[in-house]
């Protein structure tokens, strides 16, 4: 498919991941989604998508020079992400200001947070666009950094935001359950036979919570 084809396909405003508004004090709002009809969101980790989607905003002009952008006027005020989550719709995830941001910290998954943070630091000038390449690298776009501090002090924390993560669509499942098994290998020291019937739990736990 050429690149002028796809262009002129149709947003898929019911299987897109996520949706985003920008506003301008022209009062025009430039809506878009983050796949089109009839073919394939990707990439399909949704840290590297959302990554992508403002690398390309940014490349364009839509933060700072609006005036460069066809048929704008005015400055920027905001964007909002939305997330479309199963069962709820479009939830409210996080918003970007000209200086600061705001995030919806019931929606937003931690991993996605730290991106939009190390967005807005390159927006401000603190960091170069190479922090773009961590997140296009979907292999290194791992769910969780598990070298960081201990979260989640007991087992029942950590199984609730595992729960969580799948209940709002925020990560795969085999990624959920590796992490899961690792998190307690590496801070709990051991993996107990509750931990396996947990581990085994959460797929019908996804099936489940989708239904």
């Amino acid at each position: 498919m050429s690149n002028q084809h796809f262009k002129q396909l149709k947003y898929d405003t019911q299987e897109s991941t996520f949706r985003h508004n920008i506003y301008y004090s022209c009062g025009r709002i430039v809506s878009g989604y983050t796949k089109k009809e009839g073919v394939p969101e990707t990439p399909n980790d949704k840290r590297a998508l959302l990554c992508g989607l403002l690398q390309r905003l940014n490349k364009s002009n839509y933060f700072d020079s609006p005036k460069q952008v066809k048929g704008l006027s005015g400055k920027f005020v905001k964007l909002d992400f939305f997330k479309n989550i199963r069962s709820k719709g479009w939830i409210h995830m996080v918003t970007i200001y000209p200086d600061y941001y705001e995030v919806n910290p019931d929606v937003i998954d931690p991993n996605i947070g730290n991106m939009i943070a190390q967005f807005d630091l390159f927006r401000k000038g603190e960091i170069n666009d190479t922090f773009f390449d961590r997140y296009h690298n979907t292999a290194e776009a791992v769910p969780h950094n598990l070298n960081e501090s201990k979260r989640f002090p007991t087992r029942s924390t950590l199984q609730s935001h595992c729960k969580r993560l799948l209940s709002q669509d925020l990560e795969e499942i085999g990624l959920v359950q590796h992490y899961y098994r690792s998190y307690c290998l590496q801070h709990f020291e051991e993996f107990k036979e509750v931990d396996q019937q947990f581990h085994d739990f959460l797929p019908f736990f996804k099936n489940s919570s989708q239904n």
